[in-house]
């Protein structure tokens, strides 16, 4: 049976800096076999790790023990993946790539697994939609092996995923096993209760931040101020080779809020005391902030996302990013 990771359908965790809606891709040299077998797919390396198209994987593993289907929701800016499909060819799988470092803005589409929301990274490069080859394959139960000496990424598709890491300490629990009923359950403003217990069972006092939002436009390098907006917060571990990670429950629901009738909205929430350090000492962010959907605002459709970092806790603001989508269509966007 495959595994089904719970997540936002939103990879805005590993952001490179906070706020930011964008970082640098660059062409794999890595050579890619699936069950010995050269495949000529291409990939970006990103942040370290080698990122694909979904309907590129799909197509190397069709008519092995990790097939799956890709299809596109255009009406719910939606990618569902369906396990042991095999996968039908749309045109453009296994094209080349340009050459040279390529801008890659962090993906907005809802990526679900046999209709559950799964945790993949991703992000959009040219008009394609990009995730991490180990998020994948952590998702439907493949290995994967890196050899670094011959530069050579394997795919084994009859192993299940092993992630490299063995620890004497015990699994935390799991929280919010339903992911996305843990926010349709909540009011607006109220920490979802696994959240709170989990950060109660952390040692010492928990930190309380309390954070102005604003909403930047990105592309007409504006503000904008959408009125009733609904917005999910989720507690995530950020890169799992950080050796603190597994403190953190890996995907949590915080709490849902929503903009006023001016388009502004403050969210206010504990974080246990240790994380709130690592944020601190280590840069990272352990939490994301996500638009539900897409939205409108002045004659443009838009989504948003962003990072919430120790720095954007210190100042009490942080600024969501809003991209404003262009020329997105169905095939391309589950590519």
């Amino acid at each position: 049976m495959k595994k089904v990771i719970l997540s936002t359908g939103l990879a805005i965790a590993l952001i490179a800096s906070a706020g930011a809606v964008s970082t640098t891709a660059t062409p794999s040299i890595h050579k890619v076999y699936v069950d010995g077998e050269k495949a000529n797919v291409a990939a970006y390396e990103i942040n370290g790790n080698n990122f694909f198209k979904l309907r590129d994987i799909a197509a190397i593993l069709n008519g092995t023990d990790a097939q799956f289907e890709v299809t596109w929701n255009g009406a719910e800016n939606r990618i569902d993946l369906t396990d042991d499909k095999a996968y039908t060819t749309v045109g453009g799988e296994l094209e080349t790539i340009p050459a040279g470092t390529q801008t890659a803005n962090l993906s907005t589409a809802w990526v679900y697994q046999d209709g559950r929301p799964a945790s993949l990274t991703g992000f959009e490069i040219n008009g394609n939609n990009y995730y991490k080859l180990r998020d994948v394959a952590d998702a439907f139960d493949f290995n994967v092996t890196w050899d670094g000496e011959t530069q050579r990424v394997d795919i084994i598709t009859t192993e299940s995923y092993d992630d490299g890491e063995e620890s004497d300490e015990p699994a935390p629990p799991e929280y919010n096993s339903e992911y996305k009923q843990a926010y349709e359950t909540l009011d607006y403003d109220e920490v979802n209760p696994d959240y709170q217990a989990q950060v109660d069972a952390f040692p010492g006092t928990p930190v309380t931040v309390s954070v102005d939002l604003k909403f930047f436009d990105v592309i007409n390098n504006r503000y904008i101020y959408p009125a009733d907006l609904e917005l999910r917060i989720v507690a995530n571990r950020a890169n799992q080779s950080n050796d603190f990670d597994n403190s953190f429950p890996e995907t949590t629901a915080v709490k849902k809020i929503k903009t006023d009738s001016t388009g502004h909205a403050t969210l206010t929430f504990d974080i246990p005391q240790t994380v709130y350090e690592k944020m601190r000492d280590n840069k990272v962010q352990f939490f994301s902030i996500g638009g539900r959907e897409l939205f409108s605002y002045d004659g443009k459709t838009y989504s948003a996302g962003c990072g919430l970092s120790y720095y954007e806790c210190e100042a009490g603001t942080v600024q969501v990013s809003c991209v404003e989508r262009l020329n997105l269509t169905g095939a391309n966007a589950a590519r």
